[in-house]
């Protein structure tokens, strides 16, 4: 069957009766939905003057940080 599609490689198959493993006690634990939102390793905060523009702090961070941003 592989050679008649082609297939070279090892393949693993698997079917799941999706009811019955549905069925099973889940114990208990709540759904938590993932966040859409990327992790952070590092978090920063500024206290600059309040007219001081966004775009201004981030040319002082790429001019201070340059390629390691």
């Amino acid at each position: 069957m592989l050679e008649a599609y082609g297939i070279g490689e090892r393949v693993g198959w698997l079917e799941v009766n999706l009811q019955a493993l549905l069925a099973l006690p889940h114990g208990g634990r709540p759904y938590h939905q993932v966040s859409r939102y990327p992790s952070s390793d590092i978090d920063l905060a500024f206290e600059v003057d309040e007219g001081t523009p966004a775009s201004a702090v981030r040319a002082c961070l790429v001019a201070a940080a340059g390629g390691l941003l």
